[in-house]
């Protein structure tokens, strides 16, 4: 059960031990927490729709996988134990940001978060917890800036901060892996 989060500092140098609920009750307390975003052959990014009973954002989509990694666990493999338990996936992970942000998310509750950003390939079928996630899709980067425009209220208020740094770094592997091909 992960029902503890890091309290965190601006540097993300742990102060403290807070129940998750807690947390994110107005205004919030900054937290460590992750996000991954998983994506396939085709540059496609793996978005899950919360489960519509979750205790905020039920029912938005999202990235790949987003929660808290527990006091004793590393960063990385909390990221991957986390995609087993939530989208029934095995896939290793490698940071490639952190952001912070504080958010509504309900008139009671606020994600304040310094966020780690994450990265995994898969191509496999995906097992999606029910518990967890309504509804999964395979979707192209340009696609879901295009519906993020159009239809923001379709998302969590988390991913219009993540999801442009996520597009970004693609963007920089792209032209990484073609200058390496040239």
């Amino acid at each position: 059960m992960r029902d503890k989060v890091i309290l965190v500092d601006t540097e993300d140098n742990p102060c403290g031990i807070e129940e998750k609920l807690a947390a994110h009750y107005n205004p919030g307390k900054r937290h460590r927490a992750f996000s991954v975003f998983i994506i396939n052959s085709a540059g496609q990014l793996l978005l899950q729709q919360r489960a519509a009973a979750k205790y905020h954002a039920g029912g938005l989509w999202a990235n790949s996988c987003c929660s808290h990694p527990q006091p004793d666990e590393v960063l990385a493999e909390s990221a991957s134990q986390r995609l087993s338990e939530e989208m029934g996936i095995d896939v290793s992970v490698e940071a490639f940001g952190t952001c912070e942000y504080q958010l509504p998310v309900s008139d009671t509750m606020t994600e304040w978060e310094l966020d780690h950003l994450l990265i995994g390939h898969y191509d496999g079928e995906v097992f999606p917890n029910p518990d967890e996630v309504d509804n999964i899709r395979w979707a192209d980067v340009s696609l879901i800036a295009e519906e993020l425009r159009l239809t923001p209220e379709r998302y969590a208020p988390w991913f219009h901060v993540i999801f442009p740094l996520f597009a970004d770094h693609m963007k920089d592997a792209s032209a990484t892996a073609r200058m390496h091909q040239g």
